[in-house]
């Protein structure tokens, strides 16, 4: 898979539809200085982790969107009740769909693909 365009959402959306998961991230407004801070980066190179929360004080199921070493959001709480539980179990592989621009005073979004190995 050859570098992204940054702007290329629709081209990358395309890319990832056949993964188990395209999410997009919650829990993001708290975390707009990290999505501008990666925003001109290659996204096929940022290297995307979910991390299980259990001490958080809202969803004991929370799971962390961590992007090279950032908090980005979370996972929304229906998908991470299903998914904390094969955090351990199996290997995910997470890439980077995109991120927004924020334009007209709206917060950046951002989604990624998930793929069960």
């Amino acid at each position: 898979m050859g570098s992204y365009v940054a702007n290329n959402l629709k081209e990358n959306v395309e890319i990832y539809k056949d993964w188990d998961y395209n999410i997009k991230v919650v829990g993001i407004a708290y975390h707009q200085p990290e999505l501008a801070q990666l925003y001109p980066k290659d996204w096929e190179n940022i290297d995307i982790q979910l991390e299980p929360e259990p001490t958080n004080k809202f969803d004991p199921n929370a799971i962390k969107v961590m992007a090279d070493g950032l908090q980005i959001g979370y996972i929304p709480a229906l998908v991470a009740e299903v998914m904390v539980e094969q955090l351990e179990e199996y290997n995910f592989e997470c890439k980077l769909i995109y991120i927004t621009m924020g334009l007209a005073g709206k917060k950046r979004t951002a989604k990624i693909a998930i793929n069960r190995r």
